[in-house]
């Protein structure tokens, strides 16, 4: 998170959140303390958003770790910079978001638009979906139409969403 370089619990919508504890390097966060938490509070599904490097990352492999399906959640096409930094980051978009996309379950972005314009997007179409209503309280799970646990009174459902809630 963004908001808060300090590990905390809080309820947004009648959710309980858990932040973990980062650093701010070049605006982007080093999530200390991401994979322990995700190890900790194993969700059913993992939400992760692009583009943050590193902290994608991470959640992948805390994914990959804990054996829980990912959603990619993407603005629409990829990075772009000038410069250095637009070289970085056409590596970077070539093997980390192409390898994020190609491992998600599912891929959530808001337009068809987006995906026309992305280099890497239109190879994962068929994973695509847009979501209908995105408020932080509606179930994300069925909102993309995944399969998952029944929930019976004695069980709970987690759902891991990695980006900003709210700013």
């Amino acid at each position: 998170s963004k908001i808060s370089k300090l590990a905390r619990e809080e309820v947004v919508e009648g959710i309980k959140i858990t932040r973990v504890s980062n650093l701010l390097l070049f605006g982007c966060p080093l999530p200390f303390g991401l994979i322990k938490a995700m190890r900790q509070n194993k969700a059913d599904i993992n939400i992760l958003h692009y583009p943050h490097p590193i902290f994608l990352e991470c959640a992948i492999f805390g994914s990959f770790l804990t054996k829980t399906p990912y959603v990619l959640h993407t603005h629409g096409k990829e990075m772009e910079y000038n410069g250095i930094k637009g070289i970085l980051v056409k590596i970077y978009n070539r093997i980390f978001y192409n390898f994020a996309l190609k491992h998600a379950a599912k891929i959530l972005t808001h337009s068809m638009k987006a995906v026309e314009e992305s280099v890497f997007l239109p190879k994962y179409v068929g994973k695509i979906v847009w979501p209908v209503i995105a408020t932080v309280s509606y179930p994300f799970a069925i909102l993309i139409s995944m399969e998952v646990p029944d929930y019976s009174e004695d069980k709970k459902g987690y759902v891991y969403f990695h980006g900003e809630l709210k700013r």
